[in-house]
């Protein structure tokens, strides 16, 4: 075995050693951007979850504003029965 085929024996497993590991980051890689789309799409469903509960709270003080603003007026109509 001569220096030249030494080196070139050498280079081919150097390179073959690469893109094993390139291989192994790219999956890696891949395997990241499913869980980041995932994380995504639930982060998104949250969102609208949170902005339907904030409406329907919003929705409740309406109506308990309402219902003081009732308790007040019929509080006041027995205080001048009075």
């Amino acid at each position: 075995m001569t220096t030249d085929q030494f080196v070139q024996f050498f280079l081919y497993g150097v390179l073959g050693l690469f893109g094993w590991v390139v291989r192994h980051q790219w999956v890696k890689v891949e395997a990241l951007k499913d869980q980041l789309n995932t994380l995504r799409v639930e982060l998104a469903k949250q969102q609208q979850e949170n902005s339907e509960l904030y409406n329907n709270i919003k929705r409740i003080d309406t109506n308990i504003d309402r219902l003081f603003e009732k308790i007040d007026t019929l509080l006041d109509l027995v205080k001048s029965k009075k």
